[in-house]
């Protein structure tokens, strides 16, 4: 028979459990997010800033099944379960903290990736459809130019490409973009998209680091319950 202090730590942790799910359905959330926007620049990403967010994605559909595992020990008040839920845990946690480490990791390089990952692109730009559409893309859309400036392209095309200068609804006759050009975007690429992949890479960071100790108070309490168990039953 389970005392009184262990019967409450057993309902505790139902609702740990409740939180992991939670904790679930958030890895798995920012990880898709954090997932499609990266997929969108690979061209100049390393494949560590892909992983990192599948990282997270699959521990967040791991905790779902551990979560459900340490429920059933829970209402079976088995010790065997409980403390195999409570291994699990602890290797998700130990996962998330490393992942998050690395998201401030990748958060440091993403300068030096990105640039070197731009410059290698821009000599291709009129030899690759590829990565033509990408630039084209990648300044249209951030309204950003070159990689450190304009004149980088004025350096390997000796002109502008149309995307570096935003076009005016309704101009007619205007089919070229140049460094006088009123239009023309000042905002360096590397500054515009560094600032985007460092921010999702400080948001796998926060939340490996974050949701790992969150549940690591789940953990202390499985232990502590698993712990109880055996000696009330033991006591009997």
């Amino acid at each position: 028979m389970l005392t009184a202090s262990t019967k409450c730590m057993k309902y505790l942790l139902f609702i740990s459990n409740f939180i992991f799910v939670l904790t679930g359905i958030s890895l798995v959330t920012i990880g898709l997010i954090v997932r499609s926007e990266n997929l969108e620049y690979d061209d100049v990403l390393e494949e560590d800033y892909i992983t990192a967010p599948n990282v997270l994605i699959f521990l967040g559909c791991f905790v779902f099944l551990v979560s459900f595992f340490g429920c059933c020990g829970a209402i079976r008040e088995s010790h065997c379960m409980i403390f195999t839920f409570s291994v699990f845990m602890s290797a998700i946690c130990i996962a998330e903290v490393a992942i998050g480490a690395t998201g401030y990791m990748l958060k440091a390089e993403a300068s030096e990736v990105l640039t070197n990952g731009l410059n290698a692109t821009m000599s291709e730009y009129k030899k690759s459809a590829e990565t033509t559409e990408f630039w084209d893309n990648l300044q249209g859309g951030l309204s950003c130019c070159g990689t450190k400036n304009y004149t980088d392209w004025m350096n390997i095309l000796g002109e502008l490409p149309m995307t570096c200068c935003t076009s005016k609804k309704g101009a007619v006759g205007v089919t070229t973009c140049g460094i006088t050009s009123p239009e023309l975007h000042r905002t360096p690429c590397i500054v515009a998209l560094g600032n985007i992949v460092k921010e999702n890479s400080s948001t796998i960071g926060f939340t490996g680091l974050g949701i790992g100790f969150i549940q690591l108070l789940g953990v202390l309490i499985s232990c502590y319950l698993s712990y109880s168990i055996r000696n009330d039953y033991e006591s009997v």
